[in-house]
């Protein structure tokens, strides 16, 4: 187990914070596994995991989800349910360039060679079912995620991992005439079967979305979403057990069986999502969205357990953090039940390392090592 899973959680939830407003997109949006975080870091420092974590915790896009929405909104199908599934992939801007690391120290132990230490690349799949009763829809996604190239993956190359399970209840709202805008609500709950979220000691993962949408001249959409989430735990840090983590400290060991594996988990996180649709051409359709998320972990000063600590100088309190994610891309329908989409994503702290500069946020210029960026592609059926 590397020493970075603190960060892997950390970014799990913030990254589920941040894409659970995408789901409005009418074209091609994110997608979210609010799997469990960690200790929030500041915006001072880079995260050379994040790569790591966007395959993870960036399922594909969410077009299983929003085929089967527009799937059911349509006037030639009349059931009130639909199946979905995707197929997605993720190639992040370290494929693109000649990156060699000669030090063993800081190369991924599961690159080919010196020369693919930083590349990354992805499949994630992605199944879904969907219920429509009046103004409320419900639904059920389950994702797994695949890394296609040799130094991907959280553990081990080549990894193939299962993801949390998250079943959704929507209200489709209502519009409101003096403006002519729909308000409208979600709620999103994820389950632990994934690895991460069980390191983590998730409980359940409960996220409540309030959006707001308008359409311009029957072209423009353009949407905004604020999303709460509570994340509850059995413990404030991950922990694993000890034969599983192979690797740890002895400071780290919790009893004779348990090895503490990351910092303080997150237990609330805060989202502000935008999002833009506009036709192109034909059929074909254009999106865009932008996500600022907060998040706050676990408080040290009320944490009475065997993980805490009464060292003198040691940072009490909830530790605070926040990232951005961007989106852009082309969908298109092939017909009634097929949908292939494109675009670019990042995910990324929303300052630079020196914190004196903002990131441009749909593409990171400031180091293809690092895998903030990826270009996409996810084809997806519905019926």
């Amino acid at each position: 187990m590397r020493t970075q899973f603190g960060t892997i959680h950390l970014k799990t939830y913030l990254c589920g914070a941040l894409l659970l407003g995408a789901g409005l997109l009418p074209a091609t949006a994110m997608a979210q596994d609010p799997a469990s975080a960690s200790p929030a870091t500041s915006t001072k420092a880079d995260d050379p995991t994040l790569s790591q974590v966007d395959a993870d915790v960036d399922p594909a896009d969410e077009a299983a989800e929003v085929a089967i929405e527009e799937a059911m909104d349509t006037e030639e199908d009349k059931k009130n349910w639909s199946l979905s599934a995707s197929v997605g992939t993720r190639i992040y801007q370290g494929m693109f360039v000649n990156l060699e690391n000669t030090d063993d120290n800081l190369s991924s132990p599961y690159a080919a060679d010196t020369s693919g230490s930083y590349s990354r690349w992805s499949n994630v799949y992605s199944i879904a079912a969907g219920y429509k009763l009046d103004d409320f829809n419900f639904g059920a996604r389950a994702v797994a995620s695949h890394w296609l190239s040799r130094a991907g993956g959280i553990n081990e190359p080549n990894e193939f991992r299962f993801q949390d399970m998250v079943f959704s209840a929507g209200w489709s709202g209502y519009n409101i005439e003096a403006i002519d805008t729909r308000f409208s609500a979600k709620y999103d709950l994820s389950v632990p079967t994934s690895t991460v979220s069980q390191t983590a000691n998730l409980i359940v993962g409960n996220y409540v979305g309030l959006s707001l949408s308008k359409t311009f001249v029957r072209k423009l959409s353009l949407s905004y979403t604020m999303t709460g989430g509570w994340t509850p735990h059995s413990t404030t840090i991950a922990t694993v057990d000890s034969d599983v983590a192979q690797i740890y400290r002895e400071d780290e060991l919790v009893g004779n069986e348990v090895a503490a594996v990351g910092g303080y988990n997150t237990e609330f996180s805060l989202s502000h999502s935008f999002s833009a649709s506009l036709p192109v051409w034909d059929k074909l359709r254009a999106s865009a969205s932008y996500s600022y998320g907060s998040y706050w972990t676990y408080d040290r000063a009320d944490a009475d357990d065997e993980f805490s600590s009464d060292i003198e100088g040691i940072q009490q309190g909830r530790n605070y953090g926040d990232g951005i994610s961007a989106t852009a891309g082309l969908s298109y329908p092939i017909n009634d039940h097929f949908n292939v989409s494109g675009g670019i994503s990042t995910s990324q702290s929303p300052k630079t390392s020196d914190n004196k500069g903002f990131r441009f946020p749909w593409w990171n210029f400031t180091g293809a090592a690092a895998n903030r960026s990826s270009i996409n592609l996810t084809v997806s059926g519905t019926y």
